[in-house]
Parts: C-alpha cells; structure tokens; sequence
C-alpha cells in the first residue's frame, strides 16, 4: 500500500532464544520514516549540535568573525564554540556564559568597549572563559573610563586570557578593577593591565 513505500526498515539488533529446544536467531527491526528525496540505504544527516565549529563562511568562523556584541551574544547563547571575533565591539549589556565552556579568538585587531550606559559586567561566567588573541591580533577591553559598579569580567570558573588588554575600567564597588574571579583558575599570558580602578585603591 502507499502507507508501505513510505516506511523502510533495518535490522538494529538480534540475539538467540531456545524455543521447545530449537536455538532461533531473533531478529529485531526497527521502523525509519523515510523522507521524501533519501536515497535508499542512507540516513538524514545530523544537524549541528551545539559546541561543535563553526563551518566556514558562516557568522563567528575564521573567515566571517563576529563584529557586533548583539551577534556575539546570540552565537554563545546557542551553543556556539570556539567563536572568531574582530573589529570594535560596543558592550551594551552582560554577556553571560552559563550553559557552557566558551572560547573567543581574535582574528584581527578586537576591541571591546564599555557602553556608558552599562555599569555590570561585560562577561560574567560560571563556565570555563577563554580570550584569545596573538601578537597580531589582540583583544582589547576598554572600560573607557565609564564610572561602573562591576570589573570587565566576573568568572566563578577557569579563566585563560592570551594577549589582551584590560584598561580604563572604573569600579565604584571593591570587587576587582579589571577581573574578578571567586573559583577555577586565572591564567594570563602576555596580558597588560592599565589604568583599573576599584573604590577602595587601585584594582588590576
């Protein structure tokens, strides 16, 4: 009948079972909705579960970075990791990272600059964070001055930062000029700090 053609179906496990004495051979099948257009024999490919790379050409690759906070803030709600970024970057409200680890790459000259109208976080994490850039292509964190009650970034979990700059950021609070972080790791490589300021003294 046409319900038949539209179902195919395959062997998915077997195993022996004695009936009055015979050893029978039995076999299970499992019923697969065949889509209009699948070539016989083949499965739907899977969709692209979150955390895996971006493929090329698509927004946050290596070759088309992310370059608005709005699109950057999508991708890591969605799953997306590791995530290439370039250009300047206004930080308008708290990225917050808390579904899963995430890894920002610079691909050019970034730089990430806090709105005057935010005074939180630019990233608070409860999951592993990682920024990084390279001699050519640093990550830059601009707190410009803006008289805010929080650091740049706010981590309960590992935070690894490579060649970035963390400057400028005014903290009107006691809970660190540029970074704060209250479990996992910091770890820096060849990263500046200038010109952080909390309440209490200065803050890097």
């Amino acid at each position: 009948s046409s319900s038949e053609t539209a179902k195919r179906y395959k062997g998915s496990s077997n195993w022996k079972k004695i009936i009055d004495g015979v050893n029978v051979i039995v076999i299970v099948l499992k019923e697969v909705e065949v889509q209009e257009g699948d070539e016989p024999g083949q499965e739907n490919p899977p969709s692209q579960e979150p955390g895996t790379t971006t493929p090329e050409g698509e927004l946050g690759s290596q070759t088309n970075p992310v370059i608005t906070w709005t699109d950057l803030q999508n991708l890591i709600e969605n799953g997306t990791n590791p995530i290439y970024i370039s250009g300047t970057m206004d930080a308008s409200e708290t990225i917050m990272v808390t579904d899963a680890a995430v890894e920002l790459i610079s691909v050019g000259n970034t730089t990430i600059t806090r709105n005057s109208l935010l005074s939180d976080e630019l990233f608070w994490s409860e999951q592993s964070l990682t920024f990084t850039g390279s001699l050519n292509a640093p990550i830059i964190f601009a707190g410009n001055n803006v008289q805010a009650t929080s650091p740049m970034i706010s981590a309960a979990a590992n935070l690894t930062m490579t060649y970035c700059t963390l400057q400028n950021n005014v903290n009107t609070s006691t809970s660190g000029g540029a970074i704060h972080i209250t479990e996992g790791v910091l770890e820096l490589n060849h990263c500046f700090f200038e010109s952080n300021k909390t309440m209490s003294s200065t803050g890097q």
